[in-house]
């Protein structure tokens, strides 16, 4: 017996077939990592944008930010924002904040929290508050 012949039951059992891939033919057993993908050099979809994000969570002194944001809606800002009385809760934070430093990492100067404390909205400038206050009329 050949030595090619002996080794034919292995190979059915690894699941070896000369009509798959090169990549997985190679592979013990036949299980093997799929080739990667190769991205372009240059700015990435994601990590650009809080939105969808939750909004960081931290403590000052006894009182966590949730209790500060309140239940409803809230405009978390590094600039001071006049309050309506139907708008959402405005909560002005210091750059050195935890929360002052998210969104300077992020670049924006508000963001827009749900109720379930997750980002729906960025301003990255004050000219932009309008246009994301009226994101919550859509949320």
């Amino acid at each position: 017996m050949s030595v090619t012949r002996a080794m034919a039951p292995g190979r059915l059992l690894r699941g070896e077939n000369r009509h798959r891939p090169a990549w997985l033919r190679a592979a013990p057993y036949g299980f093997a990592p799929r080739p990667r993908l190769r991205l372009a050099p240059g700015p990435r979809p994601f990590g650009t944008s809080p939105v969808g994000l939750p909004c960081p969570q931290s403590r000052d002194g006894s009182v966590w930010f949730d209790d500060t944001l309140g239940g409803g809606f809230a405009l978390v800002t590094l600039d001071p924002v006049p309050r309506g009385p139907d708008g959402p809760r405005v909560v002005e934070v210091a750059p050195s904040s935890t929360c002052g430093r998210w969104l300077v990492r992020y670049r924006a100067r508000a963001v827009l929290v749900r109720p379930d404390r997750v980002v729906c909205g960025v301003a990255r400038s004050t000219a932009a508050l309008p246009r994301l206050l009226a994101v919550r009329g859509r949320a």
